[in-house]
């Protein structure tokens, strides 16, 4: 077992150094409860810096309290974490090694739960048949009776506890928890004769501890400085653990230790703010760590008290008991319970005053309102007056706002009667354009087909005076027809694109491009080109299309309805869209 697990206990001095300095019994209680914490970090500064802002490193704690429960979720990840490997470890000393890790980890954070996986530990152990194991077992539930201020059965379990034939390792463990468990009860009885006894008996236990720990190695530091602060050396201590600190080599809860005794011997020598910077450290290093089983925040709170913030003092006591509560520490809950009243009196008085000057206020603001309502019932006379003069400009303004809404909308009428009105000359001019190129057109092709007819009527006037009835069937055939036929859709074809010249390609901006159709050259239209060329002309009569085409009507509306099915556009708006080419 680690040596992190001590936790000082000077309460043995405080009787001695209380007569000489002429402590108040309440000083007293205060340096209880300042001196137990254990702190965290590894900034040297904190420890001896000559100025401290003593607000700043509060600022820094309130800000740590906030995110306790951030910290405790990491925690239990792990401990979760840890109860997985312990469900999957494979073979006895395995299971043992993580179960006894598990105890270490629930040690500072539930009694509950740390005293259970040392119970089930031990019986590992004992399965194992492994001394070494035993020791570390024994130990460890004494040090669960420890934390949880169970002083009596934490002896009688460690009576029971047999370090013959254990390594180097387990002698120092079992020296190790002989020491605290002296140090802690001389602390608990606190008066003679068995402070003393219990104190010497401690020292004797940290001998033979020093034997077994190499000089100068974070251990070594610490046991001394322990053994120092019992002999009242306090600069001697502060010194040792210094040095622990500055060796980089002490884990994160020796060094929360160290500074928390650090703390406490500033605190005796009259360096406050020092002694402020460190137990705040300690309180730190408890939350960032999850470690429920603390004092720091308690003793800080009767320190903070004791400066006249008492809103900030009673945070930090209910973090505390909420702490005592979750591990289960009863002489822990006592500790806090006992400053929380103090602090919720001092509290109540600082209500009553300020319920005191809240009635002072409010009589001073009675008097406010009634020479308030006399000025506003002045002030209401001359509104009055005022108020007519506006009510007057007020129903001009209406009126006048009334003239200009009907002119407004008068004029959006005759904005709108200007934009048909412009949309038909639009129109009008676009049928004049169609009107003049189609009649001057139609003009030319009359002429031509009278003078083909009138060559026509001569040619079979002829032929009938000659009785050549059968030259005149020959004149008559069907190809000239359709031929003459072809004619005018050409001349239509070209008629038409001079007049819509960008037809066939807006025509065809109407389809995908698979399914665009282009005519034979740029004076003709395809078929289904000309039936839309036509409804783009106004003629939307399917019958009228097809006499003008010599189709049936049938097939015009086929031609119709297939051309809207390859569209883009919707069937029910594409004729829509021909006519706005």
């Amino acid at each position: 077992m680690s040596f992190f697990f001590f936790r000082p206990c000077f309460f043995v001095f405080l009787d001695k150094i209380i007569k000489k300095m002429r402590l108040s019994l309440y000083f007293f209680v205060v340096l209880i409860f300042a001196l137990a914490g254990c702190s965290g970090g590894k900034d040297e500064a904190a420890v001896s810096s000559p100025r401290i802002d003593v607000e700043e490193q509060l600022q820094r704690l309130d800000s740590c309290i906030q995110m306790k429960g951030q910290f405790d979720q990491e925690k239990e990840k792990k401990l979760a974490g840890l109860k997985a490997d312990l469900k999957n470890a494979s073979g006895a000393d395995n299971q043992y090694r993580v179960c006894y890790q598990l105890f270490n980890e629930y040690l500072p954070y539930n009694f509950d739960s740390a005293f259970y996986y040392s119970t089930k530990a031990g019986d590992m152990a004992i399965a194992l048949n492994n001394n070494n194991y035993k020791v570390e077992v024994g130990c460890a539930i004494v040090l669960c009776y420890l934390s949880a201020g169970l002083y009596k059965e934490a002896f009688d379990a460690m009576q029971k506890v047999s370090h013959a034939g254990v390594d180097d390792e387990h002698q120092k463990q079992y020296y190790m928890m002989w020491s605290r468990i002296y140090y802690d009860m001389a602390g608990y009885n606190n008066s003679p004769p068995y402070e003393e006894h219990y104190v010497k008996m401690g020292n004797l236990y940290t001998d033979s501890l020093l034997l077994y720990v190499p000089e100068q190695s974070p251990d070594w530091y610490y046991a001394t400085a322990q053994r120092q602060m019992k002999s009242h050396d306090f600069s001697g201590s502060t010194q040792s653990f210094l040095k622990m600190v500055a060796s980089n080599e002490a884990d994160a809860h020796m060094l929360a230790i160290a500074y928390s005794c650090i703390g406490w011997n500033y605190w005796i020598d009259g360096r406050k703010d020092d002694a402020i910077a460190n137990l705040v450290e300690s309180a730190i290093y408890d939350i960032r760590s999850s470690i429920k089983e603390n004092t720091s925040t308690c003793g800080l709170a009767r320190i903070i008290y004791e400066r006249g913030d008492t809103k900030r003092a009673v945070d930090y006591a209910q973090s505390a008991l909420e702490d005592a509560n979750f591990y289960g520490a009863r002489h822990r809950k006592i500790e806090v319970g006992s400053i929380l009243p103090i602090l919720e009196q001092d509290r109540y008085r600082m209500v009553v005053r300020q319920r005191n000057l809240s009635i002072l206020t409010a009589a001073v603001s009675i008097l406010f309102i009634i020479a308030l309502l006399c000025s506003i019932a002045i002030i209401r006379r001359q509104n009055k007056k005022l108020n007519k003069a506006q009510k007057v400009i007020q129903d001009h303004n209406h009126a006048l706002t009334e003239a200009n809404e009907r002119l407004e909308e008068a004029n959006n009428r005759l904005e709108e009667t200007n934009n048909r009105l412009a949309e038909t000359n639009d129109r009008l001019e676009e049928a004049n354009v169609i009107k003049e190129g189609y009649i001057g057109r139609t003009l030319f092709i009359n002429s031509e087909y009278i003078n083909k007819l009138e060559k026509l009527f001569k040619k079979i006037d002829r032929k009938i005076v000659a009785r050549q009835f059968d030259d005149l069937r020959m004149s008559l055939k069907e190809s000239t027809l359709n031929e003459e036929r072809e004619n005018m859709y050409a001349v239509f074809d070209e008629t038409f694109l001079k007049i819509f010249p960008d037809f066939v390609e807006k025509y065809n901006a109407l389809f995908d491009e698979k399914d665009r159709r282009y005519p034979p050259d740029d004076h003709s239209l395809t078929s289904e080109m000309r039936i839309f060329a036509l409804i783009r002309l106004g003629i939307s009569d399917s019958s009228r299309i097809a006499s003008f085409l010599n189709y049936s009507v049938h097939t015009v509306n086929t031609y119709k309805t297939r051309v809207k099915n390859k569209s883009i556009e919707d069937n029910e708006q594409f004729e829509q869209k021909i006519l706005s080419l």
